[in-house]
């Protein structure tokens, strides 16, 4: 895993979104009322961006076609085979620090 200091806290307003790339790889940070969540920001129905999806407490819907995803857990109640990436996510010093597997990394 790789820890990455990703966005500043403090510039993520409560209930907003912040669609990030690292090393190529796309991240939506959601600011939700139990901190911050980061998922995978492609929908892996047809590569839509979750992170302009509508979102409903812990839920992201994707604005292509309306897949549902967790954000906590990455499942699908629409198709529950399908599942986005979600990452750990720790607050330091009002950075948002990511952790990453290795192979997600373009070198």
């Amino acid at each position: 895993m790789t820890s990455s200091k990703v966005f500043k806290l403090s510039d993520l307003p409560k209930e907003g979104v912040k669609i990030i790339e690292l090393k190529g790889f796309e991240i939506a940070l959601f600011h939700v009322e139990q901190g911050v969540r980061a998922i995978s920001n492609i929908c892996p129905h047809s590569g839509g961006s979750l992170g302009q999806g509508l979102r409903v407490g812990e839920t992201i819907i994707c604005p292509l076609h309306f897949w549902k995803f967790n954000l906590k857990t990455g499942k699908s109640s629409n198709q529950p085979t399908y599942c986005v990436d979600t990452y750990p996510v720790t607050i330091e010093e009002d950075w948002i620090v990511l952790e990453l597997p290795e192979e997600d990394l373009e070198e």
